[in-house]
């Protein structure tokens, strides 16, 4: 028996009070249908040693109310969610924000309980997420916009099953799933509005995604920015419109380190150089592109959409707010985090199932940043 002034274990209660483990359980999980005299015993030992269980201890006891779930295979009750620690406070609060309800809406659905932390300076170092490495939790779905290093996935796949927003990697060792918008149709439906606008030289403004770590394959690793990429040029010669490299407007993904403005009013400078053969619309892969664009193009005396037209991707609060309005793909976050969380459960329900990606539809918002070319 431990001393008062030491951490007392839920085995030592049950010895002080002379009743079993699951006996103390009940009693903390507040099921007091027990003999006179056994409720009060294990609440003297629990105050007597200042027990205080921890959650996973707390979910551990309460496997037995899982709904929908085969509980034998949920260890401790806990889905982990790790997003993203962005400097722009809108972002993160919208797209943390939604896809976390998703996934915390399906898991209480069926009893469990979600944990989340933010996770970039681990995905830099390569270290595991304290709630993998605890034991804490049966699942992670990770937020992967700021694309981790295969090697980090896998290290945490070895341990438990792992779904992956906004990014695929298609690991033959471990589970990995993945859960994205359809990039492709979006970036059909950007080009057809465009189209449908009088636009014929369009072009894209995103990151390069070439540059990623080493160790990434090509084949193996698909994030939103490269399928938006090939979006893009797939819809160029469905729609026989005439494309020139010039028309690509690529960033490395460290912009982040540098100044945002400087790196796309680069990119201006370079359309601008191309006279009148520049395009006269840019896809741009996100909403912070577009707004940047907007902004250095006022600054040159220029104006959106009359002397350029842009659509950004994400629908992000800030769309809304930019002068003027930007016209931009709405991604379904809520729903992404909702998928996400039914998936993971299957994965760990079904520890032999084969990883799969689902891929969700965006919607096309029509603001003030696209006119018809007269």
């Amino acid at each position: 028996m431990p001393k008062i002034s030491e951490k007392a274990s839920i085995k030592d209660i049950a010895q002080a009070a002379g009743v079993s483990i699951s006996t103390v359980s009940r009693v903390i999980n507040g099921k007091r249908n027990l003999q006179p005299g056994t409720v009060e015993r294990v609440l003297e030992a629990v105050d007597k040693f200042n027990y205080k269980p921890n959650a996973i201890a707390s979910n551990l006891a309460r496997k037995h109310e899982l709904k929908g779930v085969d509980a034998s295979k949920f260890k401790t009750g806990i889905i982990g969610f790790l997003g993203r620690n962005d400097t722009d406070a809108y972002l993160q609060a919208n797209v943390n924000g939604l896809m976390l309800n998703g996934a915390e809406s399906v898991s209480q659905s069926h009893g469990l309980s979600i944990m989340f932390s933010t996770c970039n300076e681990l995905m830099r170092d390569g270290e595991l997420p304290a709630m993998v490495a605890r034991g804490q939790v049966d699942g992670v779905v990770l937020d992967s916009w700021m694309l981790p290093s295969p090697k980090w996935v896998e290290n945490i796949a070895s341990l438990v099953p792992v779904v992956l927003l906004s990014c695929r990697h298609e690991s033959v060792e471990h589970s990995v799933s993945s859960v994205m918008c359809d990039n492709y149709a979006s970036m059909h439906i950007m080009i057809r509005h465009l189209i449908e606008k009088g636009h014929r030289r369009i072009g894209f403004l995103g990151i390069d995604d070439v540059n990623r770590p080493t160790d990434i394959l090509k084949h193996e690793y698909h994030t939103d920015h490269d399928q938006r990429l090939s979006g893009y040029l797939e819809a160029m010669r469905l729609y026989k419109l005439p494309f020139d490299n010039q028309y690509l407007f690529q960033m490395t993904r460290d912009w982040q380190q540098q100044n945002l403005d400087q790196v796309v009013e680069q990119a201006v400078d370079q359309m601008l150089q191309m006279g009148d053969n520049r395009p006269t619309a840019i896809c741009c892969a996100a909403d912070i592109y577009a707004i940047t664009m907007c902004n250095v193009l006022r600054k040159k005396g220029l104006s959106v959409p009359k002397d350029l037209a842009l659509v950004g991707f994400d629908n992000s609060q800030v769309s809304l707010l930019n002068d003027p309005p930007l016209t931009t793909m709405a991604m379904p976050y809520l729903e992404m985090g909702k998928a996400a969380g039914r998936l993971l459960i299957e994965m760990i329900g079904d520890p032999t199932m084969v990883s799969r990606t689902i891929n969700l539809d965006c919607q096309l918002i029509e603001r003030k940043t696209c006119s018809l070319i007269m």
